[in-house]
């Protein structure tokens, strides 16, 4: 019950209103070019540049395209770097966050061999764990979170209720890690759909891109505490 008092009321999805009152032709674009973006990146996953900067230039034609969104609209609240109700309600939301999925994972890792021998993932240790934190932490949810939060959700923010664009959103985060990285964990489902509620209701930039960093700075780090010394 405390971390749900800690949560911004989903009420408040000032972006939805703000896309819907944006001007007209940016209605049809804005979706279109969404459409765009996310075959563009299973393209590039599909191609093996999960992990290339190329990835990293969708996210800035979505900065971009919510710029001349913002300044069609001034009136109106776009979003912006800082979350819409500060910086502390959300930091505590993400430590208690933070703190729930450890306390339900770290059991998890705990026990995964003993359930199932081999189910639980490998732990990187030393080089092969420096090697994975720039792509894994830095570049894939910027990346990711550019192109299926900030273009995606605005994009269709502008056409449907918000949560369907949360529904499809998610749904199509979890298909991408399900085809292209062979990852068909029910996690990134909910994931999706908790980093696009996130991205709607603290109007942020990026507090999405911060959640799916630490999301899977975790799962870097998780698996090493039960690694057999």
């Amino acid at each position: 019950m405390m971390w749900l008092a800690l949560i911004p009321h989903p009420d408040r999805l000032d972006l939805r209103m703000a896309a819907r009152r944006g001007a007209g032709h940016w209605r049809w674009l804005a979706p279109l070019m969404a459409i765009g973006a996310v075959a563009a990146d299973i393209a590039l996953v599909k191609h093996g540049l999960a992990h290339s900067w190329v990835r990293v230039i969708l996210p800035v034609l979505g900065l971009a395209l919510l710029e001349t969104m913002r300044q069609a609209r001034p009136q109106h609240p776009w979003p912006r770097w800082r979350p819409r109700d500060g910086w502390l309600p959300w930091w505590r939301v993400s430590m208690w966050t933070l703190f729930t999925c450890s306390s339900f994972l770290i059991p998890v890792f705990m026990f995964a061999d003993r359930i199932q021998p081999g189910w639980a993932p490998q732990a990187l240790t030393g080089s092969d764990f420096l090697a994975a934190l720039f792509p894994v932490c830095v570049m894939a949810p910027l990346a990711e979170e550019g192109v299926y939060r900030w273009l995606f959700c605005t994009g269709f923010a502008a056409r449907m209720n918000s949560k369907l664009v949360i529904f499809f959103s998610g749904t199509i985060f979890a298909a991408l890690h399900f085809v292209y990285y062979d990852n068909a964990a029910i996690t990134n489902l909910l994931a999706g759909y908790l980093l696009a509620w996130v991205y709607f209701a603290s109007g942020s930039l990026l507090m999405p891109v911060l959640w799916h960093s630490l999301g899977n700075l975790l799962l870097l780090l998780v698996p090493g505490l039960f690694t057999a010394g």
